[in-house]
């Protein structure tokens, strides 16, 4: 009897399922009504789908800026290795470009007959970090004598001389000799502008040349280049000492005060010119 009254029940079923089916899809009735449940399922879901598509839409945006962050930092990585491989290779030209102009600049003067210039290697130099006071390998058996002006070739080719004035010679053995450059404090070395012809006395201060115009309203000026007026000192003329980069005037003491920047590294000097014979 059990299996009888299951048959019929799931036959009751099947018939309510198919008059359900009927009613809502082929009467306007039931077509309204299936559309008023459609609406307000859509309507209880709406927040639920709205809440879910911009936590969609958050997270989207997150990932893609976390993919653009990422894709930026490999870029910045990337051109600071560049930037630093150019650095190296602008500094690499620059030292060839230095030494280029060094070597340049101590072949003129090697190969100037009217210097006379003996080349000479420094031995040994005075305590500190600049050479204010050196010894070179050469001295009167190479014909260098006490007083003889020192030069270098300078490494800048910008200047209007290919050698700079270093200093003078002291004292000579038959194989070295002994050199005090201008920027020692018991040196003084006079000085005439190429531009204007003004002149002055120049000086060792604190490894620096400092000294003051013999005019008052001499027309001195920053920039100006300053040569050597072989007047007193005992250093050889037109010898390049280096550019004005200071003027001031002392109304009181009626002097005109300048500061001098030479065109020598007095914290590298290995190889030197003797002008030897004097002027």
């Amino acid at each position: 009897m059990k299996p009888l009254k299951e048959l019929k029940k799931n036959w009751i079923k099947r018939g309510v399922l198919v008059l359900l089916f009927l009613f809502f899809g082929f009467t306007s009735f039931g077509a309204d009504a299936l559309r008023a449940v459609e609406f307000a399922v859509a309507t209880a879901a709406s927040p639920v789908t709205d809440t879910l598509g911009t936590g969609l839409n958050y997270v989207g945006e997150g990932a893609s800026s976390l993919i653009h962050v990422t894709s930026l930092s490999a870029e910045n990585k990337r051109m600071k290795k560049e930037l630093t491989e150019l650095k190296r290779e602008n500094k690499n030209l620059e030292d060839i470009v230095n030494r280029s102009t060094f070597l340049s600049n101590a072949y003129a003067i090697r190969n100037n007959r009217k210097l006379g210039a003996v080349d000479a290697r420094v031995t040994a130099k005075s305590s500190g970090m600049y050479f204010h006071r050196f010894t070179i390998n050469k001295g009167s058996k190479a014909g260098i004598s006490a007083g003889d002006t020192v030069i270098a070739a300078m490494t800048k080719g910008d200047d209007a001389s290919a050698e700079g004035v270093i200093g003078y010679v002291t004292k000579v053995t038959p194989y070295s000799a002994q050199v005090r450059s201008i920027i020692d404090e018991e040196n003084a070395i006079s000085f005439r502008s190429i531009r204007t012809s003004d002149g002055g006395v120049l000086r060792g201060v604190n490894r620096r040349l400092e000294g003051y115009a013999f005019d008052l309203y001499a027309d001195i000026v920053v920039g100006d280049t300053l040569f050597t007026t072989g007047i007193g000192d005992g250093y050889a003329p037109d010898m390049y000492i280096g550019t004005v980069s200071e003027v001031s005037t002392d109304e009181d003491k009626m002097v005109k005060n300048i500061k001098v920047d030479s065109g020598i590294n007095f914290h590298n000097i290995y190889w030197v010119f003797v002008l030897a014979g004097g002027k």
